[in-house]
């Protein structure tokens, strides 16, 4: 049965992105407006975060970016089911490449740290167009159908994925960027992985923290990267962050770990106020209906209804 949904489900994608880019928007706006009648509990938790952390007073004017952020993943769903053709025609406005270009004039590889901002497969895609030596680190869905049209979809594009599935996605990391990939990872979620607590607009978020550790170990260059949709075209924000190595070398061994962990905290900070100034940039263009904060100091998650209570504290 899975086989035949899954044929059915590449014919969908595959007609649709025949469709002139104008025309999929279109049907994209229509479809938004049908799914956010039934996401009245997405945006409730979306527009409870934006109140809170965006420090936004108006009930109206967070509910409005609630539904926009909403109506944002679903116009990236009906963009990827044709990257190619916005990579073709739209323009691209990158800011910070001629830092990730040094490293690549290098041939050694480096890790990527992005987020759920804009459309990120077409970030993924077009750093592929670009001959970047580009592998996206997934995380395995619930659904083996879903993780097959994932799959299927990035690699019509040349994004090739790593899926994360236990101890071995780190190794596995590690191998790709020392033969020069550059890896890039999403690790803008509260996810059950090894984690560190962060500041993020103004209060602590657990990130993830095993990748940039095994940089730091290993002296790999890390940096930021998002895409965000513009009036016309979209703009690609890329920063190098700089890993003092040099200070964890230099500590005595008993203390080295505690560096390397100090070492991973800055480099988390600085992905998170980057990630913070752009999205206060496009507010609307950030997944604002995941629960971003439901994990408290100690480790412990909230339940959804714990975190609303919280939320509307």
């Amino acid at each position: 049965m899975n086989r035949v949904l899954f044929f059915l489900i590449k014919f969908i994608i595959s007609s649709l992105g025949l469709l002139p880019n104008n025309v999929r928007l279109l049907l994209a706006k229509l479809f938004s407006n049908v799914a956010l009648i039934f996401l009245g509990r997405e945006i409730e938790v979306a527009q409870l975060q934006i109140k809170k952390f965006l420090n936004i007073k108006s009930d109206i004017e967070a509910k409005n970016i609630a539904k926009n952020s909403i109506r944002s993943v679903i116009v990236t769903l009906f963009e990827s089911f044709n990257l190619k053709s916005f990579i073709k025609s739209a323009k691209f406005n990158i800011q910070g490449f001629e830092s990730a270009e040094e490293t690549l004039n290098t041939k050694k590889g480096a890790l990527v740290l992005t987020a759920h901002t804009g459309n990120w497969d077409l970030f993924a895609a077009w750093a592929v167009q670009q001959k970047i030596p580009l592998v996206a680190v997934g995380r395995v869905t619930r659904s083996e159908l879903l993780h097959q049209v994932l799959d299927w979809m990035r690699l019509r594009y040349g994004i090739k994925t790593l899926w994360r599935s236990g101890a071995t996605s780190a190794k596995s990391c590690l191998e790709l960027i020392r033969k020069g990939n550059f890896v890039a990872s999403l690790i803008d979620q509260d996810t059950r992985v090894r984690s560190l607590m962060i500041p993020f607009l103004n209060h602590p978020v657990s990130v993830p923290s095993t990748l940039v550790e095994l940089a730091i170990k290993e002296k790999i260059p890390c940096f930021t990267a998002f895409l965000f949709r513009e009036k016309e075209g979209f703009s690609v924000y890329i920063k190098r962050v700089d890993i003092d190595c040099q200070n964890v070398e230099s500590s005595v061994e008993s203390s080295v770990e505690s560096s390397v962990e100090s070492s991973v905290e800055s480099i988390l900070s600085a992905y998170n106020n980057e990630l913070e100034r752009v999205i206060r940039k496009y507010p609307e263009q950030w997944v604002w209906f995941h629960k971003r904060w439901r994990t408290k100091l100690d480790g412990e998650k909230m339940s959804r209804e714990e975190y609303l209570v919280w939320l509307k504290k």
